[in-house]
């Protein structure tokens, strides 16, 4: 009986002490709902689009909020200020245990990679890639040529297949594929075919649709995918596509020059074999594999989202179409390629593209961790808490882009007709300390493959098909990508082009 009576009341005690410590704990994060016991929140989370759910917590509670999921405590960012602050801090550098955090570390959680790891392996990597990729002429016009040959391949491609719905994707994937490889690798794989972009891309969408398909579970929950079969399988055979692409990496190790560096491979093992002051701990060539399949992925995914996004914005604004076409003939007159170094001529081109990255944000959300205890605004955060921030929300958010449900380019120009670069609430990119590595390049990319395409063609959508707005269309999954549309292509009157490096 008092044995009895002594673990009742060591179990009272247990329990009186960890509800004080939650509550302790809860009463000190910024305000938001309670949810279901250990499943939290994620059952009021829209499937399609959290973020928009987000958006909803953020009216009712504030900018910063909370919500638990699935166990985790995540802390909604929905303010521009919140978020460069945050993410302007060290501490906030961390990385979650997701599902897609194991994918990119082949279901490890290892500290390995750009995309996935943190502390100082993270910063090493981060800075040898930033420097490394700025001497490779990354973002920059000695790098147009090479941009180029892929926008040549593209506008090959699109003139054969005129009059007639097209699927546009693969071309464009295959372009903006070459470019990456061109950075990683130093191998085009426009001049020498390369099946492994046909296997990479059926496992790769097969993926990324079940993976849509699960969200927001599989995004906010680790190893969520063993209890999906088919994903399981699919993501199996991605992670054994991508460990073979990195196998020219043997290959540079033994043809390298130590004097001259092709590509970001020969830099890094320039850096792991023959600089005697690199920590042999964050530099390492297992680490090397997991940053060129991360650069790859990344850069990818994204940039081909963008220009599926603005091609899906052309077809649905034939009047912005033919206003960017006029732009283009008015400063072009008779030649034949538009350049890098045009950008400032074109400003309602820069606009168009602004506009599509912040309707079609390849990247809607994106999520760190506390890696100390954060004290923010009379909030105490603790080490190991979520730090989600909406992108997409600022993005949708009428506070920084008045009817922002509204494609128009003309926001992002002054009263003089010029670009207004760094809006507030703008984050394609991301922002603070893990801002996106590939920025540079990828608004390059994006003039030139939209500059000469437009100069040249004109892109609409077969008669019979009904475009949906762009608030039905897009499905967030990791990144946010439009519905998949054939376009009908047409060229224009007296243009072709002459775009090859």
């Amino acid at each position: 009986m008092l044995l009895g009576v002594l673990l009742i009341g060591l179990t009272a005690l247990v329990l009186t002490y960890y509800i004080r410590e939650w509550w302790t704990k809860w009463r000190r994060l910024p305000p938001g709902p309670f949810g279901l016991p250990f499943f939290g929140y994620i059952h009021k989370l829209s499937p399609k689009r959290p973020f928009d759910t987000f958006n909803e917590l953020g009216q009712t509670y504030g900018p910063l909020c909370t919500i638990t999921v699935m166990g985790f405590t995540e802390v909604i960012i929905n303010d521009y200020d919140m978020l460069r602050e945050i993410f302007g801090m060290k501490e906030s550098t961390g990385k979650p245990d997701t599902d897609f955090q194991r994918f990119h570390t082949d279901d490890s959680f290892e500290n390995v990679g750009l995309l996935t790891s943190w502390g100082k392996v993270w910063s090493d990597n981060r800075r040898f890639s930033l420097k490394t990729l700025r001497n490779l002429g990354f973002g920059k016009t000695s790098t147009q040529d090479m941009v180029m040959e892929s926008v040549h391949y593209v506008e090959e491609v699109f003139a054969k297949n005129l009059g007639v719905p097209f699927d546009v994707v693969p071309p464009i994937n295959l372009g903006v594929f070459s470019t990456i490889r061109r950075f990683v690798a130093g191998e085009s794989a426009i001049e020498k075919y390369d099946p492994f972009l046909d296997n990479f891309l059926k496992a790769f969408n097969a993926t990324a649709k079940l993976q849509t398909q699960s969200s927001p579970i599989n995004f906010f929950h680790p190893g969520f995918s063993r209890f999906y079969p088919e994903l399981k399988l699919a993501r199996s055979r991605l992670q054994k596509l991508l460990r073979e692409f990195c196998g020219f990496v043997q290959d540079h190790k033994t043809t390298r020059d130590r004097n001259f560096h092709r590509d970001y491979t020969d830099a890094y093992l320039h850096e792991i074999e023959d600089n005697p002051l690199v920590d042999k701990d964050t530099m390492t060539e297992r680490i090397l594999h997991f940053n060129i399949r991360h650069l790859f992925v990344a850069g990818f995914d994204t940039i081909t989202t963008t220009l599926r996004w603005a091609l899906f914005f052309l077809v649905s604004h034939p009047e912005i179409q033919a206003k960017l076409q006029e732009e283009l003939d008015q400063f072009q007159g008779e030649r034949d390629r538009v350049d890098y170094e045009d950008a400032n001529q074109l400003p309602y081109l820069g606009a168009f593209i602004l506009e599509t990255l912040r309707l079609g944000t390849s990247v809607p959300i994106s999520a760190h961790i506390a890696l100390k205890d954060v004290d923010y605004k009379g909030y105490h955060i603790p080490r190991g808490t979520w730090l989600v921030s909406n992108l997409y929300g600022l993005h949708l958010n009428p506070k920084y882009f008045p009817n922002p449900d509204v494609f128009d380019p003309s926001r992002h120009l002054s009263a003089d007709g010029q670009v207004i670069q760094n809006q507030k609430g703008f984050v394609p990119f991301s922002i603070g300390q893990r801002k996106c590595l590939g920025e540079t390049l990828a608004k390059m990319e994006l003039f030139l493959y939209l500059g000469n395409l437009l100069r040249r063609f004109t892109f609409k959508a077969p008669p019979e098909v009904s475009l949906q707005s762009h608030l039905e269309a897009g499905i967030a999954g990791v990144t946010f990508p439009p519905p998949a549309h054939l376009l009908v292509i047409e060229e224009r009157k007296g243009r072709t082009s002459k775009t090859g490096g």
